[in-house]
């Protein structure tokens, strides 16, 4: 007979999905603002996924330094969330691949998170809830940053796109679709 695991405790789901509401704001900032308010919420979107990147990272750190002995592979491979958060925030790369590298290591994160026996029996559905939220914000702000078909077309109904003079997001002025095959 299946054994159902125990639900995650109500304080971790309460902080988990609470932590999920600056994605969501940052995502609606990036779909209905314009200019400034619009680089205000890409920026806080970015900034947010590499600090909650490090934490799992951190976590990961946590659970592992109650062990005796440490296993050093462990603890530093618990260091490659921030690592990475950090190259991704500041590499010279277009924002839409920051988005898209940023929702990898999150899925990698993810990975590791629900095939390790160190977590809790209930913290692999709480960290797939999360980041299937996390990485949902994270690649449909990729796809608003390209220039897609799916993009150009929203942003040309909206009138919505342009950023600050000198940011690269891509403005309405910027789609290059050509609709090939069509």
């Amino acid at each position: 007979m299946t054994e159902i695991p125990p639900k995650a405790p109500a304080i971790a789901w309460l902080y988990g999905l609470a932590g999920l509401s600056p994605f969501a704001a940052a995502s609606v900032g990036m779909f209905i603002a314009e200019g400034e308010l619009q680089y205000i919420s890409q920026t806080a979107m970015l900034v947010y996924s590499g600090l909650i990147l490090s934490f799992l990272g951190g976590a990961r750190w946590g659970l592992e330094i109650r062990r005796e002995p440490l296993r050093g592979l462990v603890i530093s491979l618990s260091m490659l969330p921030t690592l990475a958060a950090f190259a991704l925030l500041f590499l010279p790369i277009a924002p839409r691949f920051q988005y898209l590298g940023l929702a990898a290591a999150f899925l990698l994160q993810w990975v590791w998170d629900v095939v390790s026996k160190d977590s809790p029996v209930w913290y692999p559905a709480l960290r797939t809830v999360l980041t299937l939220g996390v990485t949902a914000a994270l690649v449909a702000a990729a796809i608003w940053l390209s220039d897609s078909w799916w993009a150009c077309r929203v942003r040309r109904l909206t009138r919505r796109g342009s950023g600050p003079a000198g940011h690269r997001s891509p403005g309405p002025g910027r789609c290059q679709w050509t609709g090939r095959g069509r």
